[in-house]
């Protein structure tokens, strides 16, 4: 027997509405219920909530992380309420009546479109009443903002719960999702501002805001809202980092990452750094202001040349370094950039990398200067800087008595004209990128890279060992027991490269500690990120492009990279 979707009463073959409700009946007409992770939005005809003791399903509403729930119906990683996780669903046919309308179709679980009897289109939010009623509050604080709906009706079915009905999405927006590869820096930034002063407003009238990134979209250069929803608040402030991230996800990867690491920390939201600490909106209306601040100011040491160094999303502390220099030497540009990675496990780590990149930085500059660069072979120049920067870290370490001598990787580059010299010690890397290819120009210190070159494992198996990444050489007295025997020890590598011969035409010298080509191990790779800040990127929008890049892919590591433009064949 053939029974009606929403009552369940059985009608015949000839029936084309319910009699006992009014709903019109469909051909294939059993109830149905599934969950809503089952459920595509796409195939929804009308969605209806029917009982409220089904299990949670595994991702947040929000943040969109798996299994977060704090045994409290809450998001243990960013506070939202999992309540509306918790129902049932039932799929009923186009063209029922409700909320004053027919359905004309649905969105998403709990987001129907609808036209009323005038043949206006509306918009159907539904839910738990509680839910619901605070929404009806939010939308209600809203009145008369541009990016947020208005409340139409507020109302509650007795058999399909309570209801919204608002103005619809304007016909030819997209989701923020789909919009973002399109959307500049600076109308993301805009957009980020308006989603922290409506957290704020929602605040004032005791709300906090809890969105979705499906809640986001952008229609004829504004930022639209398809619902708001909310929580109440007893009086306290709300977690302006919540709605922040969930705008904010969906500008990933473009147009976030073509900004600073401080911007990807504010759109990437809660979790990265534990433990999380609640943010107002006004202070990150004022972390907004500093990074607007960063990207107008010009921070180039030089045109061709920039650098920078970030501590990653899982280090607390930073101990990378990077030093660079430039200048002028009998009519031709020479241009210095040397990455350190202090060695993790010994200490004073971050001491030695910044007492190594520095030395060695000093005396290539000195070098250069001299003029000598123009008549004396750079390759030993290169090795008596590494091998100074190797006695300056040595006496470091007697300088703090220290039983556990300190330890780091250096990668240093010196260009004069169209020549480049590079030498390291460890697995801190240098590379070219240029027009007609890219190259690895060094060859890891480390245990994975002997392995190899002995011809003892493929380099996808060594890279999978537990001692991939341990050190075969290293600045410093960490590889022996007498500190004071040490000083002279160290074995740096050192080559030269034409790089008017490396395909007679511009290209880019990347200098990178592993915190980056852990995520991006193979030269092509990195060219290809390189290549997606587009070709009239300036050195410090390549070298943001690539920190960020690997703190978007985890950032397990400190990240560093010092860029230099050549300009190709004179």
């Amino acid at each position: 027997m053939k029974r009606c979707p929403t009552c369940d009463a059985p009608y015949g073959d000839e029936d084309i509405l319910c009699e006992l409700d009014g709903d019109r009946l469909a051909e294939s007409a059993g109830h149905v219920s599934v969950s809503p992770a089952a459920v595509s939005a796409p195939d929804l005809a009308f969605v209806l909530r029917d009982a409220p003791t089904m299990a949670p399903t595994s991702l947040c509403p929000s943040c969109h992380r798996p299994d977060t729930d704090d045994g409290e119906g809450y998001c243990a990683s960013c506070g939202s309420s999992l309540v509306d996780q918790r129902m049932t669903v039932s799929i009923l046919p186009p063209g029922t009546a409700f909320g004053g309308g027919i359905v004309t179709g649905a969105r998403a679980v709990d987001d129907l479109n609808a036209t009323t009897k005038d043949g206006a289109e509306v918009a159907i939010a539904m839910g738990d009443p509680g839910v619901v009623a605070d929404e009806a509050a939010a939308t209600h604080a809203l009145t008369g903002h541009p990016a947020a709906p208005r409340l139409v009706e507020k109302g509650e079915d007795p058999r399909r719960g309570a209801f919204l009905v608002l103005t619809p999405t304007p016909r030819g927006a997209i989701g923020l999702v789909e919009a973002a590869p399109d959307l500049s820096l600076a109308v993301s930034l805009g957009f980020a501002r308006e989603v922290l002063g409506i957290t704020k407003a929602l605040e004032r009238a005791g709300l906090r805001w809890i969105p979705r990134q499906t809640d986001f979209h952008v229609a004829d250069g504004r930022l639209i809202l398809s619902r708001v929803r909310a929580a109440v608040l007893d009086g306290g402030r709300a977690d302006a980092c919540c709605p922040l991230a969930a705008f904010g996800r969906s500008l990933f990867p473009a147009p976030a990452l073509g900004g600073p690491p401080a911007l990807f920390r504010l759109l990437a939201g809660p979790g990265l750094d534990a433990p999380h600490e609640s943010r107002d909106a006004d202070v990150l209306r004022a972390a907004l202001d500093a990074v607007e601040d960063e990207l107008a100011r010009p921070v180039e040491i030089a045109p061709h040349l920039a650098a920078l160094c970030d501590r990653g999303i899982k280090r607390e502390h930073n101990e990378d370094a990077v030093s660079v220099a430039t200048g002028d030497a009998s009519g031709e540009l020479w241009t210095v950039l040397v990455v350190c990675d202090g060695v993790s496990s010994s200490t004073h780590a971050a001491q030695a990398s910044a007492v190594a990149s520095q030395t060695a930085c000093d005396a290539l500059a000195h070098f250069a200067r001299s003029g000598d660069v123009a008549s004396e072979a750079a390759t030993r120049a290169m090795r008596q800087a590494i091998h100074a920067a190797h006695l300056a870290v040595c006496s470091a370490a007697l300088d703090h008595g220290t039983k556990e001598p300190p330890g780091t990787t250096i990668v240093a580059g010196l260009v004069y004209g169209t020549r480049l010299t590079v030498g390291w010690v460890g697995d801190s890397r240098a590379y070219w990128l240029g027009a007609n290819g890219a190259e690895l120009l060094t060859r890891d210190h480390s245990w994975a890279q002997e392995m190899v070159a002995r011809g003892d494992m493929s380099e996808e198996a060594a890279m999978q060992q537990p001692l991939a990444h341990a050190l075969t050489r290293c600045l410093g007295p960490l590889e022996g027991g007498d500190t004071e025997a040490q000083f002279g020890s160290v074995q740096p590598d050192v080559r030269s490269v034409d790089l008017q011969g490396q395909g007679q035409g511009p290209g880019h010298v990347v200098l990178c500690s592993d915190g980056l080509w852990n995520y991006f191990p193979d030269a092509s790779t990195v060219a290809d990120l390189l290549a997606s800040a587009g070709p009239a990127a300036s050195c410090t929008a390549i070298a943001r492009r690539l920190v960020v890049s690997a703190l978007y892919r985890g950032g397990g590591d400190n990240v560093s990279v010092a860029v230099y433009r050549h300009p190709g064949a004179r």
